[in-house]
């Protein structure tokens, strides 16, 4: 699997079935991180 650049949509790196899931794990990740720094 090809890897994530910055810029890339989530839609471009995994099948679209799977773009909102993604889209709020990454969110959740995000939150996470801003939270814990």
């Amino acid at each position: 699997m090809k890897q994530a650049k910055l810029g890339m949509p989530v839609a471009e790196v995994v099948p679209q079935d799977w773009h909102q899931r993604c889209d709020v794990l990454q969110l959740a990740a995000l939150a996470h991180r801003s939270y814990v720094s």
